[in-house]
């Protein structure tokens, strides 16, 4: 027989890949516990935390394990792991352990440094109980347990005060972030502090300068690409209001990061300002690349293009009016569909239809579709309409239905990027599997729901096609 330690081994390794379901069964205990800290107003953690009288707001270092169930018992074997992992990014102090919890320090707490032994009336302590009435730092609590390289970290970290917030754990800020999946791994690598820059290749012996290639700075680190580096702080300057630059400059990284993948709504020109940074911060650190590998130069307004032409998402309409997205769509063996879908001003589903047309060009299907999408609203007692196309140069061909615009109605057609039509753009490749004619959709068919999610969400979609 063989072991089935053997087994989980790579197949490059002589064993057959298998997953071990000892380290699975760790990680799915791991991740409940996350859901626990992360989740605290999600209905399953209340009745948990009540029926085990836990404070999952300030969690506890251990968890009371004896009389709970095997799953209860289970996430208590790996909760001090949970804890371990965890960043935090300071608000008011009120939730983070000043010796236990990872706030200073990037892999181990403070109490892993600590000189001498800690007093009883101390190891307890959360980062606020730190903090004197006038809002500095209470030195003579602590300074005289820690080394002095650790203490000048704790020395440029501005105080927690009531006035950030609630103290928040780094990965949610990143995670909830409603961007592109590969742009939130890039943000993660920031929250690290992970960026391959030259301060970072440095730290982890490289032999290289630390030197900035840009401008000559003696170290480029992640604040310095991203932040303040000349002409990226130009970049910034052309879309910021100027009351919100000095503030904007003067974080550290990631009081930075969080403050800004946390704004919620505009910022001067910017109507999501969460995404637009985001993906800024993305494009930045592309340029940068361009510049060091491939000579090309940065320029902040070809940035500041590259960026708006990137973040794009669907956008409800206000209310009283309603969303129709339509779509065409052309196979290769000659044969065109259209389809599309009506939503109100929170994105919720309506109607929707699919249409088997024939052998028509894409032209034709995105036509079929408008045609069909305005007869499905009137149809439904909509008055108030806003048709979006993905056709932008065919508005000949668009005269062929005025006489349906002519109506008493209001309609309001506008062009929508690909990329924020993803659920008409189903609603077409659908009807390929239904018969010739005409089908009406009452109901969301199935496989369109995580589009209709994602578009309420205000999920953003990088431009497809563009360099």
């Amino acid at each position: 027989m063989i072991s089935w330690r053997d087994i989980c081994k790579p197949k490059s390794a002589g064993g057959l890949g298998f997953k071990s379901l000892a380290i699975m069964n760790c990680a799915l205990h791991m991740k409940i516990a996350w859901g626990l800290i992360s989740s605290p107003n999600s209905l399953w953690v209340q009745v948990i935390v009540c029926k085990y009288g836990v404070d999952i707001r300030n969690p506890p270092l251990m968890l009371p394990t004896r009389y709970g169930s095997h799953l209860w018992k289970s996430i208590g074997n790996v909760w001090s792991d949970v804890l371990a992992s965890r960043r935090w990014c300071l608000g008011d102090g009120q939730s983070v352990w000043f010796w236990w919890d990872l706030w200073v320090t990037r892999d181990v707490p403070l109490a892993a440094y600590t000189t001498n032994n800690l007093p009883s009336n101390i190891l307890d302590g959360k980062v606020a109980d730190f903090v004197k009435e006038d809002g500095s730092w209470y030195w003579e609590r602590f300074e005289q347990f820690l080394p002095a390289n650790i203490i000048i970290q704790i020395a440029a970290f501005h105080p927690p005060s009531p006035d950030k917030g609630t103290d928040s754990l780094l990965w949610c800020t990143v995670w909830s972030w409603k961007g592109p999946q590969s742009v939130r791994i890039f943000l993660w690598q920031a929250l690290h502090d992970r960026l391959k820059t030259k301060a970072e290749l440095v730290r982890r012996h490289i032999p290289v300068s630390t030197s900035c290639d840009l401008c000559g700075a003696v170290t480029e680190d992640a604040m310095h690409v991203l932040r303040d580096y000349a002409l990226v702080k130009r970049f910034w300057i052309l879309i910021l209001p100027e009351n919100k630059r000095q503030q904007f400059f003067n974080w550290r990284l990631h009081d930075w990061l969080r403050t800004n993948l946390g704004i919620v709504g505009g910022l001067g020109s910017v109507s999501n300002w969460a995404i637009f940074f985001g993906i800024a911060l993305w494009r930045l650190w592309f340029w940068r690349n361009q510049f060091i590998f491939n000579q090309v130069s940065m320029d902040p307004n070809v940035v500041l293009m590259d960026v708006f032409t990137r973040t794009i998402s669907w956008k409800p309409p206000d209310w009283p009016w309603c969303a129709l997205n339509c779509d065409g769509a052309h196979n290769r063996e000659g044969i065109s569909t259209a389809g599309g879908l009506i939503r109100d001003h929170f994105g919720r589903w309506l109607s929707g239809f699919g249409m088997m047309i024939g052998s028509y060009s894409v032209t034709v299907a995105e036509l079929w579709g408008l045609y069909q999408g305005l007869q499905l609203a009137w149809n439904s007692g909509i008055r108030k309409i806003k048709p979006t196309l993905e056709i932008n140069h065919y508005a000949p061909l668009i005269r062929t239905i005025k006489d349906y615009l002519k109506m008493d109605w209001q309609v309001s057609i506008s062009h929508i990027y690909r990329e924020a039509n993803f659920a008409a753009d189903y609603m077409a490749s659908l009807a390929f599997s239904i018969p010739l004619g005409l089908t009406i959709y009452h109901t969301p068919p199935l496989g369109i729901s995580p589009f209709l999610f994602k578009n309420a969400y205000g999920v953003a979609h990088s431009r497809l096609g563009v360099l």
